[in-house]
């Protein structure tokens, strides 16, 4: 099924409320962490949500692709950005349907896996690595906090000792590191900052 347009009822849901100068300031801290790794690179964000994050990507990457489940979201970021291809699909499934091997640089994932059980964050992990080249950078962030119940919207989260090893069974030279967000009245406590590299 594609994605139908709401432009419209979604604009007025205020989605483009972070927009305003003081919010996006804080928005792009968070994005600031990721940036160093999409220079030059064709890049793939998974759950790319309203294409905020996409945007600034596209400033210093060779490509960027957006990917989320979500059609009102991809229909804003359709609607709001250019220069992005953005396409509603689940991330667990653009490949092969959408992507074939081999075809990015990095794949960025922040704030999503929390969204899912950890079933389909390892089908998202299975197609990272095939749509990676060897040697190519999986990024991204998940919430730090352990309780679940704190969000309702989260289904799962990670200690770091369960994220570096659950990573290191798919990548090599993984990284996790405590990520302080400047901004706590406005994000969802800090996060843990991943990377990995496709073998």
């Amino acid at each position: 099924m594609g994605c139908e347009y709401w432009i419209d009822d979604y604009e007025q849901a205020g989605v483009d409320k972070h927009l305003h100068d003081e919010t996006r300031k804080k928005i792009l801290d968070r994005v600031a962490v990721i940036l160093p790794y999409v220079v030059d690179k064709n890049v793939i964000s998974l759950g790319c949500g309203s294409g905020f994050s996409e945007n600034e990507f596209k400033l210093l990457a060779k490509s960027v692709v957006g990917v989320d489940v979500d059609e009102n979201a991809i229909n804003y970021a359709r609607y709001k950005y250019t220069g992005v291809d953005f396409f509603c699909h689940d991330a667990a499934d653009v490949h092969p349907f959408l992507f074939p091997a081999d075809s990015f640089d990095v794949a960025v994932s922040t704030e999503v896996m929390e969204h899912m059980s950890k079933s389909h964050a390892i089908k998202i992990i299975e197609v990272v690595k095939q749509i990676l080249v060897k040697g190519g950078v999986f990024v991204g962030t998940v919430p730090v906090d352990d309780d679940v119940d704190l969000n309702e919207y989260h289904q799962v989260h990670y200690t770091h000792e369960e994220l570096r090893k659950w990573l290191s069974e798919h990548f090599d030279d993984v990284e996790v590191s405590l990520l302080k967000h400047p901004h706590p009245e406005f994000f969802f406590g800090d996060s843990w900052l991943f990377k990995g590299v496709n073998r």
